[in-house]
């Protein structure tokens, strides 16, 4: 298939830049300081422009998971865990940084007027929320157990019960 071939010639290209400019290294980094996948894959990062196809001259969503996914000599697996683990790690930190934060709000604030009130709140909001959001994923891998409970049926079972005796 045409595009099997492009998508071959476009990672034989990633893997080119990578030995001689070590991409890895500079994802890693990247990630590592808080950037999103979607910042490296639109291009936002400034020390990542290099890491595009050479045809196109940008970074789709299927390039770059097919990088990640890709095995190398140092990921035989692929990059895809080590960088997920990374960016868990960054955001676990970032978390506590932020709830550290909330709390030296909630210390310094002197509230004596409504607008400073609330300026305090919704910088606390604000963070809590954020801190929140990178939490979320850690909740995610756990498991949750749904529980359903039908009203109306629990209600007719207990007529049926009462019934009987």
């Amino acid at each position: 298939m045409a595009g099997r071939k492009i998508t071959r010639n476009n990672l034989k290209y990633l893997h080119e830049i990578n030995e001689t400019k070590n991409l890895d290294e500079r994802i890693f980094e990247a990630v590592e300081n808080g950037a999103s996948y979607h910042a490296i894959v639109k291009g936002n990062i400034e020390s990542l422009k290099d890491f595009k196809s050479p045809i196109t001259n940008k970074l789709n969503w299927r390039l770059f998971y097919q990088w990640l996914d890709e095995p190398t000599k140092n990921f035989p697996n692929g990059k895809r865990d080590e960088l997920s683990r990374i960016r868990e790690n960054y955001q676990q930190e970032r978390s506590y940084e932020l709830a550290e934060q909330v709390l030296k709000i909630a210390d310094e604030s002197d509230i004596e007027s409504s607008t400073a009130q609330m300026k305090t709140k919704n910088q606390i909001d604000a963070r809590k929320w954020l801190a929140s959001s990178y939490n979320q994923q850690f909740r995610a891998n756990k498991q949750q157990t749904n529980i359903q409970i039908n009203i109306n049926d629990l209600h007719k079972q207990a007529l049926k019960d009462i019934e009987e005796i």
